[in-house]
């Protein structure tokens, strides 16, 4: 486990800017984390629940929110600033091992997708648009998922980030299989298929993929 991490600001800064702006995907996601690591914990799974811990991880969330237009303006200060409001949640890591409030479902997707695609996408904007769909599937406030990535102009459209549409819908109907066989965890995604069945998730995922083709 690292002590410390050097960043090159400099070598930051002469990123492409759409790989810094796919930056705020990798900690948006806890948006929907918080609310799958909850439906864990209800369950009655061990999965490190820790009250200060969710409340360090929505503060996070405040702070993406507040510089995502400067990431959109493509600012190199605000690609070094997502470094830094990430920096708090490191600790947690090693400290709660079991707690998904970093990822979930959203996370999950892009795994399952690129395991079914077998091509690697930008994580950033292939977590970005799992976020947006998981926080419809959860009734989570996905506008304001919206606003944050149009802000921070992240591409989440799916022929615009290397994927397709039914590539998308057919991960996200896989996810319960997935959860089952390869990353056991206790999502939105597991619950609608327990209680909704198949067809219950296939309605309700398209649904969320509307809301996502609407904020073209």
């Amino acid at each position: 486990v690292p002590e410390a991490i050097v960043v090159d600001d400099g070598l930051v800064r002469k990123a492409p800017p759409r790989m810094n702006r796919a930056g705020v995907g990798d900690l948006l996601c806890s948006h929907t984390a918080l609310v799958d690591w909850a439906l864990a914990r209800d369950a009655g799974l061990d999965v490190d629940w820790d009250d200060r811990l969710a409340d360090v991880t929505r503060a996070m969330l405040a702070r993406v929110a507040a510089v995502a237009p400067a990431v959109g303006r493509d600012e190199p200060d605000a690609w070094i600033a997502l470094l830094e409001i990430g920096e708090p949640l490191a600790p947690w890591f090693l400290a709660r091992p079991r707690a998904r409030f970093n990822s979930a479902s959203e996370h999950l997707l892009a795994w399952c997708l690129e395991e079914r695609t077998g091509r690697r996408l930008l994580h950033g904007e292939i977590v970005a648009l799992g976020t947006l769909l998981m926080a419809h599937l959860q009734g989570h406030d996905p506008e304001g998922v919206a606003r944050v990535v149009a802000d921070a102009r992240v591409s989440v459209q799916p022929e615009a980030i290397g994927t397709t549409w039914d590539e998308v819908t057919a991960a996200v109907l896989a996810l319960p299989a997935y959860a089952r066989e390869v990353v056991p965890w206790y999502t939105i995604v597991t619950r609608i298929a327990e209680t909704e069945g198949a067809s219950g998730l296939a309605a309700r995922v398209d649904r969320a993929r509307r809301f996502v083709e609407a904020l073209r």
